[in-house]
């Protein structure tokens, strides 16, 4: 999983992929989303403990992205393990129908960092 801030565009784009082998990934099948300032709000309240899990689903046809043109939608499901840290789920349903899953296993410690960088994204965005 990648997280890039674009404060000019008041988002964060994800990139997540499947593991291919130790320490590689398919990045060139990878799945990607903006999150909005509200989509980065639910990830931080399953995070804080606020919430148990969050859905987001997006069209990414309607940021007229170059490369969503090929995508019909996406949807992005973080939760609260059971026992152990946090499920992250990507799907992505093609144009022509193709449905492409991933799950990211996040452990409590890597949560600690990405709710640091999603909370310093805010600030970021909001110039504070």
């Amino acid at each position: 999983m990648s997280l890039d801030l674009n404060a000019e565009k008041q988002s964060i784009f994800i990139d997540i992929s499947k593991q291919i082998g130790e320490q590689k990934f398919d990045w060139d099948n990878k799945i990607t989303m903006k999150l909005s300032i509200t989509d980065i709000g639910k990830m931080l309240a399953v995070l804080t403990g606020s919430l148990k899990n969050s859905k987001l689903y997006h069209d990414p046809s309607k940021g007229q992205y170059e490369s969503a043109k090929d995508t019909r939608n996406t949807v992005l499901e973080f939760s609260k393990g059971i026992s152990f840290g946090y499920t992250l789920k990507a799907s992505e349903q093609g144009t022509n129908g193709s449905v492409q899953s991933i799950v990211v296993p996040i452990s409590e410690d890597e949560g600690e960092v990405i709710c640091v960088l999603l909370e310093a994204s805010i600030r970021k965005i909001y110039g504070w």
